[in-house]
């Protein structure tokens, strides 16, 4: 039987990647609605289209914490937590300008959202976990 996260992950699998609509953080956003949280990204859905304008509008790139902390805690109220459960989220650094949305599988580790589908990192080959935000889900 397929958990309700693994259908998540299978869904962002056969969903296209598109900036602003269905990206890496904005992944996670839609896994927290369907978690009962309220939409995190709603201001922030289909407000750019690439890699430079997401950097613009959203500043992702260069402070990955400052629109997503925002999102996540202050409209979304998630709580920061200092270790992942299954279902949690965060946010993954391999070095400047390469910050990923991801969510925790538990024995898998990290799933990112990617143009490919769904990418998973070993946690113990993730450079930096920036921030993890509990989401409350439970298998």
């Amino acid at each position: 039987m397929i958990t309700p996260l693994y259908a998540e992950l299978n869904r962002w699998r056969i969903t296209p990647w598109e900036w602003g609509c269905m990206d890496c953080v904005l992944s996670l956003a839609d896994w927290c609605v369907a978690q009962g949280w309220a939409d995190p990204m709603e201001d922030v859905r289909m407000t750019y289209h690439d890699r430079s304008s997401c950097q613009r509008e959203t500043g992702f790139l260069r402070d990955p914490l400052g629109i997503t902390s925002r999102c996540f805690e202050d409209v979304a109220c998630l709580p920061p937590v200092g270790e992942a459960a299954p279902g949690d989220i965060a946010i993954l650094s391999f070095g400047p300008y390469q910050h990923f949305g991801a969510i925790w599988t538990g024995k898998n580790g990290w799933a990112s959202k990617d143009e490919g589908g769904v990418t998973f990192y070993d946690a113990r080959l993730v450079p930096q976990v920036l921030r993890i935000w509990g989401v409350g889900y439970a298998p």
